[in-house]
């Protein structure tokens, strides 16, 4: 009978330890929190992004320890500023690879294209007048080829979508993609800005289309695996080239359908016209799309209030 008293009491103090422990994790998130670097500095105190909390799967104390790092990485690096300053190197950066905002989903969510094996890394490092190592992050600070992706970034969650809840999909181009890629400096470089992502913008994807992937992309996907959030993950999704070939007709569903207007309608966005040569693999102009546009004219602007 004793044991079976005690064995109900533990079970009991669990059970409303367990529901008090959610109410302070629930609480956690809305409570405002200062970091002990922002302490008696005088700027607004901050508070855990829900996202943060999904990114960890519910777990509030990793999603502090991420949260609290990003926010003496964006302290540290000055990312609160990133859109103050014109890119040095932006006109020369996009010129040797090819990445550009593409246009908005139905629902709105922003779309970036982005094709790794057409970034001639080697001539970007050349332009700073070192070898290719410039392209990988310096110690204390990225490189300026990570700042160039930050800075995009940034100004696609506060220009274009500035709500804290919102995401991007995102169209990853894997052509031309070989095995010098997935080792040395160009592939520490790339492992460098998933890292960024991941750690400071968690939870900002809502899809990404790997396009065009080699016959070797199995590899690829184990070397990434050791790396990547598995929440990341799981909303991977790999076009076929059977996918990629369905005749674009508004009447049939294709594999980007889902963010595609579900009205057959409504006619497909000038965007998603523009974009079907570039997945062919034929010259790509990016200046065709408007929200890439935006995007330098809001870089030129910058140049003319200096």
């Amino acid at each position: 009978l004793a044991l079976v008293l005690g064995w109900n009491t533990l079970v009991t103090a669990w059970v409303k330890g367990a529901a008090r422990l959610r109410i302070w994790d629930i609480s956690l998130i809305e409570h405002v929190l200062a970091p002990p670097f922002l302490a008696g500095s005088g700027k607004e105190q901050k508070t855990i992004p829900k996202r943060y909390v999904d990114g960890c799967f519910g777990n509030v104390a990793e999603a502090y320890r991420y949260w609290f790092e990003t926010c003496k990485w964006r302290e540290d690096h000055k990312i609160d500023r990133i859109l103050e300053d014109k890119p040095p190197m932006f006109k020369e950066i996009k010129a040797k690879g090819l990445h550009f905002i593409v246009g908005n989903t139905a629902s709105g969510q922003p779309i970036f294209y982005l094709r790794p094996a057409a970034f001639d890394l080697e001539g970007l490092a050349a332009l700073n007048g070192v070898g290719h190592a410039a392209t990988l992050p310096a110690k204390g600070g990225e490189s300026e080829l990570q700042r160039h992706f930050i800075f995009i970034i940034e100004y696609i969650f506060t220009i274009m979508k500035s709500e804290e809840e919102a995401k991007t999909v995102l169209l990853l181009d894997m052509r031309d993609v070989s095995m010098k890629h997935c080792m040395g400096d160009t592939w520490e470089f790339w492992r460098g800005v998933v890292r960024i992502c991941q750690d400071h913008y968690p939870e900002r994807c809502e899809a990404c289309f790997v396009l065009n992937i080699p016959p070797f992309f199995s590899f690829i996907y184990k070397l990434a695996r050791a790396f990547i959030n598995p929440t990341t993950l799981k909303k991977v999704q790999i076009v076929t080239p059977q996918e990629l070939a369905v005749p674009d007709h508004n009447q049939e569903r294709n594999w980007f359908s889902d963010y595609l207007p579900s009205d057959t309608a409504v006619p497909r966005p000038a965007w998603w016209k523009q974009l079907q040569p570039c997945l062919r693999g034929e010259e790509a102009d990016r200046k065709k799309f408007n929200e890439e546009l935006e995007l330098e004219r809001f870089v030129e602007d910058l140049r003319k209030d200096r």
